[in-house]
C-alpha cells in the first residue's frame, strides 16, 4: 500500500492513478485522509470549467480513492467521516482500485443496431458475483435490448469510440 503520510506522497499517487494527467491538485487533509481538487488555470476558470467540478477522498488507510461531488471540501470530509462511523455506503463513487473489469466483443451489427457479448469480471474484495450476458444497442437513441451489471458503462465505452474512430469497436476491455 502506498505512503500517504504528506501532501507530497499524496500528489505522488495521484500521478500514479492518473499517469497521462499534468494537472495540479489542492490537496486539503481531513482526519480520514486527504480531500484532492484539480487546480484550474485561469483559461479554464474562464470558460466556466470550475462549475461542477468534483472531488477525490483518497483513505489514507485504505489508498482507495472516492470521486464525490462539487461539494465544499467541509461537506465532502463530513460525509466521509460518518459514512466511517455509521457503515452507510459514502456518496462518492470508487475510482481507484477499479472494481470491474469490463469486456465486449461484437456479436452482430446492422446500420441500425450492434450486438455484444459482455463479460463482468469483479475485481473487488472480497468479490461480488461476476456476470455474462448479451447486449444490443440502438445506435441512434442508446436504446438496449438486454441487460447486466454496468450495461450503461457499456454503451457510453462503445459510444464514445464510436465517435472516435467514427466505428462501433469490434471489441476492448477496460477497467472501472
Amino acid at each position: 500500500m502506498p505512503d500517504l503520510s504528506t501532501r507530497e506522497r499524496t500528489r505522488e499517487y495521484l500521478a500514479e492513478i492518473f499517469p497521462a494527467d499534468d494537472r495540479e491538485w489542492r490537496i486539503y487533509q481531513f482526519p480520514l485522509g486527504w480531500i484532492c481538487q484539480p487546480e484550474l488555470t485561469p483559461e479554464q476558470i474562464e470558460a466556466g470549467r470550475g462549475l461542477g467540478q468534483t472531488n477525490l477522498v483518497i483513505d489514507a488507510h485504505t489508498a482507495v480513492v472516492l470521486e464525490y461531488p462539487s461539494w465544499s471540501i467541509d461537506m465532502v470530509a463530513d460525509d466521509y467521516t460518518a459514512t466511517e462511523q455509521s457503515g452507510r455506503r459514502p456518496n462518492g463513487r470508487q475510482i481507484h482500485p477499479p472494481l470491474w473489469r469490463l469486456t465486449i466483443r461484437r456479436t452482430q451489427e446492422t446500420p441500425d443496431t450492434i450486438g455484444y457479448h459482455v463479460q463482468a469480471l469483479s475485481l473487488a474484495t472480497p468479490p461480488t458475483e461476476n456476470a455474462e450476458y448479451d447486449l444490443t444497442i440502438d445506435k441512434h437513441t442508446f436504446q438496449r435490448n438486454g441487460n447486466g451489471p454496468l450495461a450503461g458503462s457499456v454503451i457510453a465505452w462503445a459510444e464514445a469510440r464510436s465517435r472516435e474512430h467514427g466505428n462501433w469497436p469490434a471489441q476492448g476491455t477496460w477497467d472501472l
